[in-house]
């Protein structure tokens, strides 16, 4: 990888700024100025997210039995607060299997492809799908064992894994469509994985509708609609695409080892972080049941309701600070972060206010009074958890913008490092208080509050380093 150019002070170029500042037309407002001469690429790619998300939520509060009616009959499966945390502790597995995908197999794709000859991108894209191939096979096998050993330090398969373990079978067809869209995206053929995603999307809420009409909604036939949606979109996909892929095992080692030695540290984060956001759920299942660990996945989910911006945003500015930090040094860089940093910190907070005056109403609408009754039993009739979460979607902002700008100076093994230390916290946490659902709230928030800070005093710190050097020299 190229280093770093030496930052630009701009200190040269005083003199022609104070002279042409002042034919300058007024600068553009702040949501005019991130948004400007936009490609429509963009847009694909957010409307894309913002489907993905929609689906997702629409999904969550299905499983979770928001339309299911009180007089619901008994044996009609309509979704519940256990069908949901069983969902739910299985996404997390499967998320977790995404992020250490994407480490090790989607993020060096997309940074290598660019690097390719049109006479090697087709050799070049069937090395990476064989390294998604045997990415696939070793995660298998890994948590195949797990499955096992917890079954024999368990004495059965609990009802918990054993829809974790009919994830993992379907899990191939996932992680192959997550590389086939990341694949098209590093190709910058963004409109038609957007229109995948769509399509997906479309198909997959129709089969969600169709076993709910027939009242055969559980967390196991969600996952088998997943995996239907999955054959149709990977079988499009490779029909339009299988002419690019040119599969020969010359050289796929070669492109492993490499994968490994780029990815190794996203691949950390990304597994450390898939932790943190999943482990209350698996914790509270385990030690409270599934109704605690359903209705916690609720409040939770409200929460990631600022997901789609959060993302979004942060999609924009990935590529802009490394462009930046690239051009016009840390000066560049850092006035580019504060501009984003500010947005997304401002809106954000707003969502947590909101979150903490109005998160039990904004529960009880998506997911129904069922799970407000637990809290009536449990808790007094308050529910503070959703509130609670709340206070953590700044921090999770905060941590989205700087790990960007580590990223962006070539610092992903601080990134990996600080998700590491947050997930030790909210780990700790959890053990030290015992399991409880505001226990499992104040964790989260600890640890995004605790992820933010460290990336922050790893970026002063890289500054720090940065003006040492300018002043040796």
């Amino acid at each position: 990888m190229p280093e770093p150019t030496t930052p630009d002070t701009g200190s040269h170029n005083n003199a022609a700024v104070s002279t042409d500042a002042i034919n300058q037309p007024p600068k553009a407002g702040l949501l005019s100025s991130l948004f400007q001469r936009l490609p429509m690429t963009v847009f694909w790619a957010l409307a894309a997210q913002g489907i993905v998300s929609v689906t997702r939520i629409l999904t969550t509060v299905t499983v979770g039995g928001r339309f299911a009616p009180d007089d619901t009959a008994s044996g009609a499966m309509l979704g519940s607060p256990e069908q949901l945390s069983l969902y739910y502790a299985a996404f997390g597995v499967l998320t977790v299997l995404i992020a250490m995908h994407e480490g090790f197999v989607t993020i060096p794709m997309t940074v290598f492809l660019p690097r390719q000859g049109k006479e090697r991108e087709a050799t070049f894209s069937g090395h990476m799908l064989l390294a998604s191939l045997c990415f696939i096979g070793l995660a298998l096998c890994m948590v195949a064992m797990w499955i096992i050993y917890q079954y024999q330090i368990g004495g059965g398969m609990t009802s918990a894994l054993t829809v974790i373990a009919f994830v993992i079978v379907l899990a191939p067809l996932q992680l192959l469509r997550e590389f086939s869209r990341r694949w098209l995206l590093a190709n910058l053929q963004v409109r038609p994985s957007a229109l995948l995603e769509i399509l997906f999307s479309v198909a997959f809420l129709t089969c969600l509708a169709a076993l709910f009409f027939f009242q055969q909604l559980t967390a196991i036939r969600a996952f088998v609609a997943i995996a239907a949606v999955n054959v149709m979109a990977l079988g499009a996909w490779w029909y339009f695409y299988r002419s690019n892929f040119a599969i020969t095992l010359d050289g796929s080692g070669k492109q492993l080892k490499e994968n490994f030695r780029y990815g190794r540290w996203a691949a950390g984060e990304n597994f450390c972080s898939s932790i943190t956001m999943f482990f209350c759920v698996w914790y509270l299942n385990r030690e409270l049941g599934l109704v605690p660990g359903g209705v916690y996945s609720a409040c939770f989910n409200v929460m990631l309701l600022a997901n789609p911006f959060l993302l979004g945003v942060c999609s924009l500015l990935g590529a802009r600070a490394a462009q930046e930090f690239t051009k016009g040094g840390w000066n560049a860089m850092l006035k580019t972060l504060a501009q984003y940093g500010t947005f997304v910190f401002v809106v954000l907070m707003g969502f947590a206010v909101l979150l903490w005056v109005f998160g039990a109403d904004l529960t009880n609408l998506l997911f129904s009074e069922k799970y407000q009754a637990w809290f009536d039993v449990n808790a007094g009739g308050i529910n503070r958890v959703t509130s609670v979460l709340g206070l953590a979607v700044p921090f999770l902002g905060v941590s989205f913008v700087l790990s960007t700008a580590l990223l962006a100076i070539r610092r992903p093994n601080d990134n990996f490092f600080c998700a590491l230390a947050s997930l030790m916290v909210l780990v700790g946490i959890n053990l030290a208080f015992g399991p409880s659902l505001m226990v499992a709230a104040i964790s989260f928030v600890s640890a995004s509050a605790t992820n933010a800070a460290f990336r922050m005093g790893c970026l002063l710190r890289a500054w720090a380093v940065r003006e040492t050097a300018d002043i040796s020299t």
